[in-house]
């Protein structure tokens, strides 16, 4: 009976409600593989419960779902007979961590996005700036962002 209703909602959200089990192994995992000194969650996260935390931000919300969606997106579009197509209007503004697995060069990111307010090549962090580097991604959101305003 549940497979049936798991199924359903699938069908009728487009996804499903990820375990948080699920979440900690396929995210804590990915963490000496894509931070700059590839360090491991326990010593970013200072304990079990706030590791508990950064897995409850994205399961009570159910936000895995579409916090993947814009890999999914960009390797389908990529994947195309025509390479990525038009590129997106919307402003956007990039941070390019060294420890990142992908380092985007200005070019790449100008032919995706019609309008970059933002881009800088940073010094530390990786794929987890949020934990690895908290003030200097939020800086980095906030000159984004202060740009815009008033538009």
């Amino acid at each position: 009976m549940v497979r049936r209703r798991e199924r359903e909602a699938v069908a009728v959200s487009g996804s499903r409600r990820v375990h948080p089990v699920d979440l900690h192994g396929e995210h804590y995992p990915l963490l000496p593989g894509t931070t700059e000194a590839g360090i491991r969650a326990t010593q970013v996260l200072a304990d079990n419960s706030s590791i508990l935390d950064d897995i409850m931000l994205y399961w009570l919300p159910n936000a895995a779902t579409s916090a993947a969606r814009l890999y999914w997106e960009q390797r389908r579009d990529d994947a195309g007979p025509a390479g990525p197509g038009e590129p997106n209007p919307v402003p956007a503004g990039f941070s390019i961590f060294p420890g990142e697995a992908v380092q985007a060069s200005r070019r790449w990111i100008e032919r995706r996005y019609a309008s970059v307010v933002h881009y800088a090549q940073l010094g530390h962090g990786g794929h987890f700036a949020a934990l690895e580097q908290p003030a200097v991604l939020t800086e980095e959101i906030r000159t984004t962002f202060r740009s815009q305003r008033g538009r």
